[in-house]
């Protein structure tokens, strides 16, 4: 009887212990704000890790450390060169900080979180296309300068997949920066994302 109540109380602790994982997706992000204007979405990516700090059985605390590609595309007419494509390019290491409401439980099911987000910029580059050529320059090239650093917030639902003791985890979020992308202009980055994950318990054998 005792090596059975062992087992079963292991079950439950990779149930609802500290979970680590990585996560990676697909970005689909543009401009808001009243200086943004002839802006579409940009395609891009997010990846890097997340850890999930239960907080009894329904609620959780998740932060994640991420790498996210952002920004916008925009399109210009020139009456000498034509329709010029151009994309601004905007990464960040993003911080999220979510909590969140299991309606799982600590198994299978929906999630549904929110937070605030804590984005530091990496790198500001502009990319311009016209009759079939392509041109690239920083930001600060171009005269425009990046903010080292914004805030914003994302809400988000999902699923979380027991599998073993990990989970896999597919989420679609939404996030929106509260703070410029730029010095002197009202642009802020929003968009969506789209993703998946997976975690395990920490200190699992």
């Amino acid at each position: 009887m005792a090596p059975a109540q062992s087992k079963d109380k292991s079950k439950g602790s990779g149930e609802t212990g500290l979970q680590m994982g990585a996560v990676v997706g697909a970005n689909f992000f543009t401009f808001g704000g009243s200086d943004a204007s002839n802006v579409t979405t940009r395609t891009a990516f997010y990846a890097g890790t997340a850890l999930t700090i239960p907080l009894g059985r329904t609620f959780f605390l998740q932060p994640e450390l991420l790498y996210s590609a952002e920004g916008a595309k925009t399109s210009v007419v020139d009456s000498t060169f034509g329709t010029i494509e151009g994309t601004f390019k905007l990464a960040y290491i993003s911080v999220p900080v979510l909590f969140g409401l299991n309606l799982g439980g600590g198994g299978s099911g929906l999630r549904l979180y929110a937070g605030p987000v804590l984005n530091l910029n990496v790198t500001c580059d502009l990319e311009a296309t016209n009759q079939g050529s392509t041109m690239s320059s920083s930001c600060k090239d171009a005269g425009l300068s990046a903010k080292s650093s914004t805030v914003g917030a994302t809400v988000g639902a999902g699923v979380r997949l027991r599998v073993g003791h990990g989970a896999i985890l597919l989420d679609a979020r939404y996030s929106r920066d509260l703070s410029d992308a730029f010095d002197g202009s009202n642009v802020r980055n929003q968009g969506l994302s789209v993703g998946a994950g997976f975690t395990v318990p920490l200190g699992a054998r």
